[in-house]
């Protein structure tokens, strides 16, 4: 019997670090996390590779930099509020709350008080396709429509700064 992708879930969460450290360990502490509810209903990853092809007289040869940062584009809707934990609109204040507003202030303060704003992350956890990364924000697109009128929808792509492996996804990767 397959395993069931049903109860799988898929978040965002920022943390923010103390700068300390235990035992090679960062300690840091969830600030704020969204989940997926309903799941995006496209996820796609990009892998791509750090190479230049240089081409010669006798053929070529490639100039290899090895593996790149992975883009991730999500996209999907924030539902309207049948058997959620809070309705459509609610959910995607605080989805954009979290991803735009959220995550840049803290930085910002962080900042502001002389501290490296790397304390701030920001992980996309997927145990659906079972990875976890430390995500950059690089763009929030909403849109409302006729087709979908009671839905608000959104498209967040975002850079994977850091991929963390499977033992690691499954294992907790924040302990």
């Amino acid at each position: 019997m397959p395993t069931s992708q049903k109860d799988l879930p898929i978040g965002i969460v920022v943390t923010l670090s103390s700068g300390l450290s235990f035992g090679g360990i960062d300690l840091a502490a969830p600030v704020s996390f969204y989940l997926f509810n309903p799941r995006p209903e496209s996820i796609q990853y990009n892998y791509p590779t750090r190479g230049t092809v240089i081409q010669t007289f006798d053929g070529g040869y490639v100039d290899d930099f090895g593996e790149g940062l992975v883009d991730i584009v999500v996209s999907g809707h924030t539902g309207w509020g049948q058997g959620v934990v809070m309705d459509g609109f609610m959910a995607f204040l605080t989805f954009r709350e979290l991803v735009i507003r959220l995550f840049h202030q803290l930085r910002a303060a962080q900042a502001a008080a002389g501290l490296p704003i790397e304390n701030v992350k920001m992980y996309w956890v997927d145990t659906l396709n079972v990875c976890v990364y430390e995500v950059y924000p690089i763009s929030l697109m909403t849109q409302k429509n006729r087709q979908r009128p009671l839905l608000y929808q959104y498209t967040l792509r975002m850079t994977g700064i850091k991929s963390y492996g499977v033992a690691d996804a499954i294992g907790g990767f924040l302990t």
